[in-house]
């Protein structure tokens, strides 16, 4: 089975205590999964030793009885205990093993979804945020307090453009200048 690949997260957008839940939800099964695999494990150990201890007894029964067709069952019922459940038993615990990657996967994708990472917006770079902080307009197309060359810049970009040059942190010059066309 390929290996789960994690999900690439911005980590600018999470706290420091969002950061570590997510790494420890990934790293680590929640108890709900431990105890439900934990039941499979005891469900195969009862069904194993409840095989080997009544095929043990109709074994001893069998023969002291001197049916050898009863003893026979019996010993056969007693091998397929020890022998067959502890197949089983590796067979459960590669099958946990196997599904442990996704499950921790997916137990840190829902960390994300419950603290609503996929609404937050994109952090911008620190000079975008710092543009607008002396409490006026925030010019961030401009680099600076430009009001007439906000509104040329507004009127001769895409909505797109300008989301994307708000998103990224850029000025129109920086977005010019890296278009490829």
């Amino acid at each position: 089975m390929p290996k789960q690949k994690p999900v690439k997260i911005d980590e600018r957008r999470l706290t420091r205590d969002e950061r570590s839940e997510y790494v420890r939800r990934g790293k680590y099964l929640a108890p709900e999964v431990k105890e439900r695999w934990a039941g499979h494990l005891r469900f195969v150990h009862a069904f194993q030793a409840t095989c080997l201890i009544a095929g043990v007894l109709v074994a001893v029964i069998g023969s002291a009885a001197g049916a050898d067709l009863v003893a026979t069952v019996g010993i056969f019922a007693a091998v397929y205990g020890a022998v067959f459940w502890i197949g089983v038993l590796g067979w459960v615990e590669e099958a946990h093993d196997a599904r442990a990657p996704r499950i921790l996967a997916q137990q840190a994708a829902d960390y994300l979804n419950e603290i609503g990472y996929g609404t937050r917006p994109t952090p911008r770079s620190s000079r975008a945020r710092d543009v607008g902080d002396d409490g006026g307009p925030n010019y961030w197309a401009t680099g600076g307090y430009d009001p007439d060359a906000f509104r040329r810049i507004v009127a001769s970009h895409s909505q797109h453009e300008l989301d994307s040059m708000r998103d990224y942190g850029m000025t129109a010059d920086e977005w010019d200048a890296n278009r490829p066309d």
